[in-house]
């Protein structure tokens, strides 16, 4: 739960020298905690060695294993739970024959290199499921079924990738799973075919292809294109149908997604190295497509509401506590005097102008003194609507701005 990616130096290893590692930990997340980790198969001319790690905020990461960086961020499945494992389902050299799938000489290739075409998961309790490769966030390329009562504790395929083995918990069973990758690969046939490989993404927008979430998706889009272009132009515009990837950042912060600068600089990475590991090439634009796919993998799976916020002045409140050596109020207040001086300087740490921009924004020239509750910094300064009332979801009802309506 340190959030961080360590490698052992499993040949220097010994009873003498204890565990040996390789290099420095990096840490792989800000507030996601991994649950699962695998190296990701290479396909087609990928040249690149590529770790998979899934995390409790629904969520899959590809990183480099030579630089570190992140490659890719896709949704996970968000049914039984975060993954808690992952394993390739090997393939056999005469399953492309069978299905059917191209002609005679595609199908000796494709069988020569045996490149998978799904993964299996596990989560910690009652579902496993597939996974339909490469990993991009797509809903139709995955399912899960219920395969154990509570917990799930193993998930294992055979070696042909015919069956898959699952180990359960209280229950004392282990399942045989006959494997039919059939339907799942159908389905994603089918909705390329008739909504283009965009249309699974736009069906996870509010209100899909018709909503007006979408509309104003493609305004922005539009909106950036005239921007990057110079607002003040008189020259004919041109609409290319692509944006410089420098205005990705600002697309998100509009559709109400607001990353931190790590989050940036992971947007701005999976495109720009989107082909780097086939074709040694980088990108510098996007389309709208790209936008709608990158704001529908990236985009929090889970709102932030009245216990998250309660719970992280909480834990403010007690290491100043400590810090102080003082007794606190027990309500999760902390001095906005401390608060302040903890924005400027721990994690991304704002200036001093910018946090009295931000503080401008977000409650104008009144002036923030004494002890800062949790409810105070929610409804107050941050503009959050039900903080004060539960509503239908209780404590876990997403808190939304009152602020940009």
């Amino acid at each position: 739960e340190d959030r961080c990616r360590v490698e052992y130096d499993v040949r220097n290893t010994s009873i003498a020298r204890g565990v040996v590692l390789k290099g420095d930990r990096a840490k792989i997340e800000q507030s996601a905690v991994p649950t699962a980790a695998m190296w990701y198969p290479r396909l087609g001319k990928s040249r690149e060695d590529v770790l998979v790690t899934a995390n409790d905020e629904y969520k899959f990461k590809m990183w480099s294993s030579s630089s570190s960086t992140c490659r890719k961020t896709v949704l996970a499945p968000t049914y039984g739970g975060p993954v808690s494992s992952l394993a390739v389902l090997p393939r056999s050299p005469t399953d492309l024959a069978a299905s059917g799938s191209g002609t005679a000489e595609e199908e000796a290739k494709a069988a020569e290199r045996n490149d998978p075409e799904f993964l299996v998961y596990g989560t910690s309790e009652k579902v496993v499921g597939l996974l339909m490769l490469p990993l991009n966030g797509n809903p139709d390329a995955t399912m899960g079924l219920i395969a154990h009562p509570g917990e799930v504790s193993a998930v294992v395929p055979t070696f042909d990738g015919r069956f898959l083995l699952t180990a359960g918990g209280d229950d004392m069973c282990v399942n045989v799973w006959v494997v039919d990758t059939r339907p799942l690969e159908a389905l994603v046939a089918s909705s390329a075919s008739e909504g283009g490989v965009i249309e699974p993404y736009v069906a996870l927008l509010e209100g899909g292809a018709d909503g007006d979430f979408y509309q104003e998706i493609c305004d922005f889009f539009t909106y950036a294109q005239l921007r990057s272009q110079g607002e003040g132009a008189t020259s004919p515009r041109r609409a290319s149908g692509r944006v410089p990837l420098s205005e990705l950042p600002n697309l998100m912060r509009a559709l109400g997604f607001y990353p931190t600068e790590q989050e940036v600089e992971n947007l701005v990475n999976e495109v720009k190295y989107s082909l780097f590991s086939a074709t040694g090439d980088t990108v510098a634009e996007i389309t709208l497509d790209d936008l709608i796919r990158l704001y529908v993998n990236h985009r929090p799976v889970l709102g932030i509401g009245k216990a998250q916020i309660t719970d992280a002045m909480r834990l403010l409140a007690d290491q100043l506590d400590q810090a102080s050596g003082l007794g606190g109020m027990g309500d999760g207040s902390v001095a906005w005097s401390a608060l302040a001086q903890m924005l400027k300087s721990r994690g991304e740490a704002l200036s001093e102008r910018e946090l009295a921009t931000c503080l401008q924004a977000l409650i104008g020239d009144e002036e923030l003194s004494g002890r800062v509750a949790p409810d105070r910094l929610a409804h107050d300064v941050l503009g959050f609507e039900d903080y004060e009332g539960e509503g239908e979801g209780g404590d876990s009802a997403v808190a939304e701005s009152k602020g940009d309506e």
